[in-house]
C-alpha cells in the first residue's frame, strides 16, 4: 500500500506566561503535533520503495528515533520515485528531523527546498517560520506565518506562531488577536489556554 499521511509533524513554537501582567517568552523547546488524517493533502498515491521509506520514517520520527528517520527520508529523496508535491512533504519532514537533532541551518534548506518544489505547501512556511523565530529574526519568521495563513486560513498553529513572533515585537493586541484565532480554530495546548487567560481574553470555541 502506498504511503498517505498526515499532513506532516507540524512544528510549533511553546509559549510560556511569566509575569503578573502574562506577558509571554519563546521556550527553546519545538514540538511535533501529528495532524488528524482527515487534514492530509490530497495527492496522487505512488507505489514504490520511496512510499515504504516515507512511512518508515515517519515511523521513526514519531517515536523520536531522528537517526533512523533521517535514513529514510534520505532513501525516499534519492529514490527519485515521488511526484514533485509528495517530495516537498518529504524534504519538510527531513527538515523538522534535522532541527530536532539541532541542525537548524540544514533545516532551513530542506524547508526552503519543500516551498521550491511545492509554493502552495502551507506548512512548509510555517516550519520555516519556526526557524526564523527561533533565530530571533521575526520580521522573517512574520512573513511566513502570514503566507501560511494566506494559503491556508485555518491553519492554527499558523496563527499560534504568529501570535508569539507579534509578542516578541510587543504588538500585544495582534498577538492576542492571533491567540484567540489559533484557541477558537481548537488548537488544544495548555500554554496556549494559559497565556489567553492571563491576558484576560480566553474565547469561546467553535461550535
Amino acid at each position: 500500500m502506498p504511503f498517505c499521511p498526515p499532513a506532516g509533524a507540524q512544528v510549533e513554537i511553546a509559549m510560556v506566561v511569566t509575569g503578573r501582567i502574562g506577558r509571554l517568552r519563546a521556550a527553546l523547546r519545538v514540538v511535533a503535533l501529528a495532524l488528524p488524517l482527515a487534514a492530509a493533502v490530497a495527492l496522487a498515491q505512488e507505489p514504490g520503495g520511496a512510499e515504504t521509506d516515507w512511512q518508515a520514517g515517519f515511523e521513526a520520527e514519531g517515536a523520536g528515533d531522528w537517526h533512523g528517520a533521517l535514513h529514510h527520508y534520505n532513501r525516499a529523496i534519492q529514490s527519485g520515485e515521488l511526484s514533485q508535491k509528495r517530495l516537498a512533504r518529504v524534504f519538510r519532514s527531513r527538515g523538522n528531523v534535522r532541527h530536532a537533532l539541532g541542525e537548524d541551518g540544514e533545516a532551513l534548506k530542506d524547508y526552503e527546498t519543500a516551498i521550491s518544489l511545492d509554493p502552495n505547501y502551507a506548512n512548509a512556511y510555517v516550519s520555516r517560520g519556526v526557524i526564523y523565530h527561533l533565530r530571533g529574526d521575526y520580521v522573517h519568521a512574520l512573513e511566513d506565518y502570514d503566507e501560511a495563513i494566506r494559503l491556508e486560513p485555518d491553519n492554527a498553529l499558523a496563527y499560534a506562531n504568529r501570535g508569539g513572533a507579534h509578542e516578541q515585537l510587543e504588538q500585544i493586541e495582534d498577538a492576542i488577536t492571533d491567540f484567540r484565532t489559533a484557541y477558537r480554530l481548537g488548537l488544544d495546548k495548555d500554554w496556549l489556554v494559559e497565556v489567553l487567560t492571563a491576558y484576560g481574553d480566553l474565547p469561546a470555541r467553535e461550535p
